[in-house]
Parts: C-alpha cells; structure tokens; sequence
C-alpha cells in the first residue's frame, strides 16, 4: 500500500460547497438581483400607499403633508419613463465595455464585467425605481381622493437621487473595469482567493493509505443530470466543480473509493466515463453525477489555473502585432510570479480526499507545478521573444522564482531560464 498526503473533508463541506455553489449562482444571474429589487419596491409601494391612507384619514395633519393626485401623476409618469431612459443608456455602455473587453484583452475577460455588482444593482436600481413608480401611478389613478399625502412621492424622490448616485459609481466601475491594470488585478485577487481555498495548509492534510488500483468495479459515464438548486445543467461541456463533500459521503457509506477521471476544465462529452468506482459496483449514477457540474464555461471557483490562462491571454493579446503593449505583459507576468510563488509555498496538492476515519474516499487529477510554469511561462516566452521588455520582465520573474521556492520546484524553473537565454 502507498502513503499518499489526503485532504481531509468533513460533513459540514456539504453545506459549505452548497453557499459556495449558492454564490457562484448569484454572480453568474441576471435575474437575482432585478427580482429582488422588484419585489422590494412592490414591498416599499404598499407601505408608503398604507402611510398615506392612514395620514388622509387623520385630523391637525399639516398642510404640507398633502399634495394634489395631479402632481403624483404627472411625477410618477415622468419618474417612470425617465427609468426607462436610463436602463437603456446602462445597457448600452456595458454593450460598448463588453465589446472593448474583447477586443483588447481576452473573449474570457468578459466573465469579469457579467459578475461585477456594481453593474448589477445600477440595472436592478432603476428597475426597481420603474416597477415603485409604475405601481405607484396605478395606485393614484384608482384613488377616489383629489389630495395625497407626500410619503409616497417623498419615497419616490428618495430612489431617484439614489439612481443618480448609483449611475455615477456604475460609470466610474465602467471606467475602471475598461483600463487593463484593474482588469488584471481583479483577476489576479480572484485567482489567489481560489488558490487559498483550493490549495488549503499543511494542517488541512493527512497521511493516508491509498491501496493500488488495477480494474475498476463500475465506471459511470456522464449523461444530463436532473436540475439542481442553483444549477442548470448541461448535456455537455467542461468540468466546472465538483462537490466533494458529497461524493466523499457516497464513498464512504458505500466503503469504496470514487476516481474522478477528468480535471477542472476538462470538457465532457455525453456518455463521457468520468468516475471510476473501486470496491464496489451499485452506486447509482444520477447521485454521483449530482455532485459534478458541468457548464459551458470556465470558473476560477474550483480552477485556479483558469485564472493564471486568463492573464496569460491578456499577454498574448498585449504582445500581437495588432495592440502591440508589451508594458500590458510585463504587469500580467509580475502578477503571474506572484501567484506562482503561492501555489510553490502551499502543500504539494495531490488530488486525494480522505474523511474521519482516514481512508482516501476521492482521488481527482490536478495540476502539477510543472503543469503550471508550461501554462505561466511557454506560449508568452514564444510570442514575446523578441521584445526586449517582455525578456527582461521574464528573465527577473525566473530570477525570482528561483530565490523563492523550494529547491523541489526549481527544475522546470531553470529549463524556462535556458530556453529564455538559449
């Protein structure tokens, strides 16, 4: 039997990768957001129209708590197709940042402005100031009083200062977003927010017993899972996440062993094999394959080295004869020897998980750090050869990488080195 390092999983990784999973589904809508503004703003009509019944009906009111039905509706109406206005000028300029975010960087940076927040809540703003209007008039209109009280149109002036704000942060995040060094740092932070969490500390591991495996007792083959919380489902594509927690409790009740064959990123087809079962043979597939999300696109949420293939592309594009930035190249490789350095100091990641009574239950194929200097490294060393500030910039991040890391990671280190100065 061989001692392999395994990470240890516990049942409460269950309910931790279904808020991860949870979030991820948030990031990735475009409805959570405008729903739920919708539904407040129907909450928030129903309050201040409530308030202003129960003020009408009230004797020694000021004076200046009324105003005529006539300039609730005329400002309602106004309010409301002033929104309209506004959500197609926001459409427009995320259409036009999109569009430069493509032809500038990378076709997979674009991921970055669908999940920015700030673009999200402006949309969800002003529809949710549109639906508190529209409702609002609907509201007036069908009132027998020729006098209202102003809580409601107060309401209603109070979201479209707050539109006014939230336009100008959006456009300032749009502006940000369009400028390629925030673009970069955003996706080198997110990129070591999934090393940490993928690449957990030494504490994190224990030494387990792997026996050898020879023929596997049952291979299941991916087909269309039904739907899940949070998760569409797809017939095919790349291995997005998976959720251990539950296939290490499947392994465990059943006293088997569950081998993932492909590795994050990986696409798949339908009828695919991609678990192999080793010590039993009566798992049923659909509650495997619940716990392997398949979409048509990369994350980085359990793929850090998706991350470091999105800097590498933004080099690759910096340094073609078209854009022709190689300052663009120099700061994605400071950042990719930075996450190089992390991913070196972390525990050797073997792809095994083991539960409480310390026996490997999963096994996945990972990445190796060999795997990751020939993503980091080999297609910008072939295409920024011979601009002299991309040799420079390379030739100071192995210079750097080499004082750094351990002496275990320095082989494929030096190799780059040679062809660098070769």
């Amino acid at each position: 039997m061989e001692t392999i390092c395994a990470q240890y999983i516990d049942e409460r990784s269950k309910f931790e990768y279904t808020w991860r999973r949870f979030k991820e589904w948030v990031q990735d809508s475009l409805l959570f957001y405008p729903l739920l503004f919708m539904l407040a703003a129907l909450l928030l009509v129903v309050i201040t129209r409530n308030s202003d019944k129960y003020l009408i009906i009230q004797k020694n009111v000021p004076d200046w708590w009324y105003a005529r039905s006539a300039i609730g509706v005329t400002l309602s109406s106004l309010v409301a197709s002033s929104m309209l206005a506004f959500l197609a000028i926001v459409f427009s300029i995320s259409l036009v940042a999109l569009q430069l975010a493509n032809q500038q960087y990378s076709p997979r940076v674009i991921s970055i402005f669908e999940r920015s927040n700030t673009t999200k809540i402006a949309l969800s703003l002003f529809i949710g100031t549109f639906v508190y209007s529209f409702l609002l008039l609907i509201f007036i209109l069908r009132t027998h009083y020729e006098e209202i009280t102003i809580i409601s149109l107060l309401a209603e002036l109070l979201l479209v200062f707050a539109c006014l704000i939230i336009f100008i942060v959006f456009m300032k995040s749009i502006m940000m977003m369009i400028r390629v060094t925030y673009t970069i740092s955003i996706i080198a932070d997110e990129t070591r927010r999934a090393i940490d969490e993928n690449l957990p500390p030494e504490k994190a591991y224990i030494d387990c017993q792997l026996t050898s495996f020879e023929k596997p007792d049952q291979v299941i083959r991916y087909t269309h899972p039904p739907r899940y919380p949070f998760s569409k489902r797809y017939e095919h594509g790349v291995l997005k996440a998976l959720e251990r927690g539950t296939l290490v409790q499947i392994a465990r009740k059943n006293e088997c062993v569950i081998r993932v064959l492909p590795r994050n990123g990986d696409y798949i087809n339908q009828d695919d094999p991609v678990v192999e079962v080793y010590g039993a043979n009566n798992l049923k597939p659909q509650d495997v394959l619940k716990a392997i999300y398949v979409d048509p696109e990369r994350t980085v949420y359990q793929d850090p080295a998706y991350g470091v293939r999105m800097l590498v592309d933004i080099a690759l594009q910096a340094l073609s004869p078209a854009v022709n930035a190689p300052t663009t190249a120099h700061q994605v490789i400071s950042r990719l020897t930075n996450l190089l350095n992390i991913i070196a100091k972390k525990p050797k990641h073997t792809g095994a998980y083991t539960d409480n009574s310390h026996q490997v239950r999963l096994l996945q194929p990972v990445l190796t750090w060999e795997d990751y200097i020939r993503l980091t490294f080999t297609e910008i060393q072939y295409y920024g050869k011979d601009d002299p500030q991309t040799r420079l910039s390379l030739a100071a991040s192995f210079d750097y990488l080499l004082e750094e890391v351990p002496d275990m990671f320095r082989p494929p280190l030096e190799a780059q080195k040679e062809i660098l100065l070769g």
